[in-house]
């Protein structure tokens, strides 16, 4: 058996026995539109890895097993106009708009159409609007290509649409692991318990609600801002995180390490810099021991070490030992404006 016929198989089953063409003639009978296709030749494709491939494939067949669901529970899928769609209330990404790969996206769905559905809830306070569980990315494309967003509409209570928001993205491996720990904190910040966030998540077992303890530790220990100012960071995961929150300490940063951070975040290579990238560094930064002071020892003719001088970048400090120079502390103190005075005497001379 062919691959192809492994592969007709496969989605067909998971639309319960029903074949595509039938599938697209019940949409067609419903009155809805059918994604439209692109007669021009597909441009070729940049060779990526396996596993990118094979992620792909599992967010397509989560994305159709959605799709089965709802069809099989006599839902149907309807165009709304994306100013009547508003975002969920809480946030389970960062900022779409600095995603590199969102303008393939839009790319996409501009060429192939719009190949899955968004889920919404209708909004109680305002009739004809709704609110989004999740499809924000493909909202988003669609707001910005002018185009309907095909939907699915559901009445959703505040818990189930948390659930299927945080279910979808964990489903499509979307959701990198900083921003399930914010997508957490928030659920937390809104009253919601462990075990629904932990569903949210896809979470079961023993140790899933520890595990909700920890992200949301996480979260509290370093500064909303700079999580933002950081991003996403799909290729972090936690002991990335977890150093990271060692490191910083909030509240208890050094003044020295807090400019340093402040320092490079402002800088012009931020902007360009990925998000692991930018993690990256500010381990860095934080890792960086602080320079020893530099320090010099000058014996008497016994071999005692009389004085010690040590330098930093800021000041230089003479120690001198009572106990072995008697008298001397006091001379040299006596002596100091006139060696002074001669100091400046040939600066002068140098000019």
């Amino acid at each position: 058996m062919t691959k192809s016929s492994d592969r007709k198989k496969r989605m067909q089953s998971m639309f319960g026995n029903v074949s595509p063409e039938t599938l697209a003639k019940q949409a067609s009978d419903s009155g809805e539109e059918t994604p439209r296709t692109n007669d021009a030749p597909s441009r070729p494709r940049s060779s990526g890895s396996v596993r990118a491939m094979s992620d792909s494939l599992s967010a397509i067949e989560a994305e159709n097993e959605e799709l089965r669901r709802s069809l099989s529970d006599g839902e149907r899928v309807v165009d709304i106009d994306p100013s009547n769609i508003h975002a969920s209330f809480v946030r389970d990404r960062m900022d779409i708009g600095s995603d590199p790969q969102f303008p393939n996206f839009v790319a996409s769905i501009e060429e192939s159409g719009q190949q899955v559905p968004v889920l919404v809830r209708p909004m109680k306070d305002r009739v004809g609007h709704y609110q989004l569980a999740y499809g924000h990315r493909r909202w988003q494309a669609c707001r910005h290509l002018g185009q309907p967003v095909k939907a699915i509409v559901r009445e959703l209570s505040d818990e189930d649409l948390v659930i299927a928001q945080g279910r979808e993205n964990t489903e499509r491996k979307d959701l990198s692991f900083i921003e399930q720990a914010l997508f957490a904190h928030s659920l937390k910040e809104r009253g919601f318990t462990r075990k629904t966030i932990a569903q949210s998540l896809g979470r079961d077992g023993g140790s899933a609600l520890p595990y909700i303890s920890m992200l949301t530790a996480l979260v509290d220990a370093l500064p909303s801002d700079l999580l933002h100012r950081i991003g996403p960071a799909p290729k972090s995961g936690r002991p990335r995180w977890d150093r990271f929150a060692e490191l910083y300490r909030k509240g208890a940063l050094s003044a020295q390490k807090a400019s340093s951070i402040d320092d490079l975040v402002e800088s012009s290579d931020w902007v360009s810099m990925d998000s692991d990238v930018r993690l990256t560094r500010l381990i860095g930064v934080l890792e960086t021991k602080k320079a020893q002071p530099a320090s010099r020892e000058i014996k008497n003719d016994a071999g005692k070490n009389v004085i010690k001088v040590t330098k930093t970048a800021k000041a230089t400090q003479i120690s001198i030992d009572q106990s072995a120079s008697d008298g001397f502390s006091d001379w040299l103190v006596e002596q100091l404006p006139e060696l002074l005075r001669a100091y400046s005497g040939k600066q002068e001379t140098k000019r």
